[in-house]
C-alpha cells in the first residue's frame, strides 16, 4: 500500500466492482485506455479477477486508488510491464472523471514513480499516450517525464490506427 496527500493506493478488491463499473462505463474515461467501455458490472468484475490473479502470481498489477476524503474507489494506477534485467517499466493509469483536473493523478503517478526508483530499482520509467490526451500528457510532464517521440499508427483503434506519444524519465534525471 502507498499513500499520497489525498489518496491511498491499495490492492483492488471485489467490493470495488460497483465504483469501477461507474467510471469504466463512461466513454470519456475509457476513450484513451487499452480496454473497451464497460457494458455491465461483469466487465468490472473480470478486471478485478484478473488483478487478483496477478497479485497471487506476484506479477506487476494495478493499485486501486482510494480517495482519502471519502474512501471511494476512483481509479487504478500501476506498472503495465517490468523488465527487471533492463531496470525498466511502463506506468499506466485511469481516473474517474469527477476527479479530473485536481492534480490527483500527478500526485499519484509521482508516488508510483518514487516506488519504482526506490523499491523496484528502476532506471527508466516510461508511458505512452495518444496525442489528443492532453490531460495525460500534462501529468507525464509534471512528473518529470520527457517527450521522446511519436510511434506512428502504433495501436489499432476502431477500423484504423492511432499514434502513441512516448514519454520517459531516467533515474539520473529523477526529481528529488
Amino acid at each position: 500500500m502507498l499513500t499520497t496527500a489525498r489518496t491511498r493506493l491499495r490492492k483492488i478488491r471485489l467490493e470495488d466492482a460497483d465504483d469501477l463499473y461507474a467510471y469504466g462505463r463512461d466513454p470519456e474515461v475509457s476513450r484513451f485506455v487499452g480496454w473497451d467501455t464497460h457494458r455491465s458490472i461483469a466487465d468490472a468484475e473480470l478486471f478485478i479477477e484478473a488483478s487478483l490473479d496477478k497479485y497471487e502470481r506476484g506479477d506487476v498489477a494495478d493499485w486501486g486508488i482510494e480517495h482519502g476524503a471519502n474512501g471511494s474507489f476512483i481509479g487504478t494506477v500501476g506498472y503495465l510491464w517490468w523488465e527487471t534485467h533492463e531496470a525498466a517499466a511502463e506506468i499506466g493509469y485511469v481516473l474517474a472523471k469527477p476527479y479530473w483536473g485536481q492534480g490527483l493523478m500527478t500526485e499519484i503517478a509521482s508516488e508510483v514513480m518514487r516506488f519504482g526508483w526506490d523499491v523496484m530499482g528502476l532506471n527508466r520509467i516510461q508511458a505512452h499516450t495518444e496525442p489528443e490526451n492532453v490531460g495525460s500528457r500534462r501529468v507525464l510532464e509534471k512528473c518529470g517525464m520527457q517527450f521522446e517521440g511519436c510511434l506512428r499508427e502504433r495501436v489499432r483503434s476502431g477500423d484504423g490506427f492511432v499514434d502513441l506519444l512516448l514519454y520517459a524519465a531516467l533515474r539520473s534525471e529523477r526529481r528529488q
